[in-house]
Formats: C-alpha cells, sequence, structure tokens
C-alpha cells in the first residue's frame, strides 16, 4: 500500500468516527461514502487563498475590524447584482 492510500484510508477512518461521535442523525452506510466523495472532491485551496486568509488574521490581530456578516453579505450582492437575502 502507497503512503497517499494510507492517508486516505486513515482520513476516511476519522471521518467516519466523527460522523459516529456526531449528535447530529447519522446517514446510511450508502450516504456516508458519498459525502466522503463529495467533500474531497471539493477544490482545494490555492496558496493566494491561504495567504489571504493568513494577511487577513493577521490584520485583525493588529486591530482591524472585520465586517458584520450581514453588512459583508449586502455589499457582496449588490457588487455582484445578487437578489437581497430573504
Amino acid at each position: 500500500m502507497n503512503a497517499a492510500t494510507a492517508n486516505d484510508l486513515t482520513a476516511f477512518y476519522h471521518f467516519m468516527g466523527q460522523k459516529v461521535q456526531s449528535p447530529q442523525p447519522h446517514a446510511s452506510t450508502q450516504e456516508v461514502p458519498d459525502e466522503w466523495q463529495a467533500i474531497r472532491d471539493l477544490p482545494l485551496l490555492t496558496e493566494d487563498d491561504l495567504d489571504a486568509i493568513e494577511k487577513a488574521l493577521e490584520d485583525l490581530a493588529n486591530g482591524d475590524e472585520a465586517s458584520p456578516l450581514e453588512q459583508f453579505d449586502r455589499e457582496l450582492r449588490e457588487r455582484h447584482g445578487l437578489p437581497p437575502r430573504q
């Protein structure tokens, strides 16, 4: 077994452990592998994404104030011509 396969198996094992320990209703044995695959198919963060997140966290640590989610959401929707949140 190669290292990538071993890492995948370990990650799946931890994912299943979280599912079993979760207080939320459990998915069926058919749904869990599908959910795992859907999560794995999500695009990974790029270096630019990580740099932007790190810079934002540093800015917050240095006293910059973050916009409230509601304000950010409203501005984003206005900028991109999206309908208001219901």
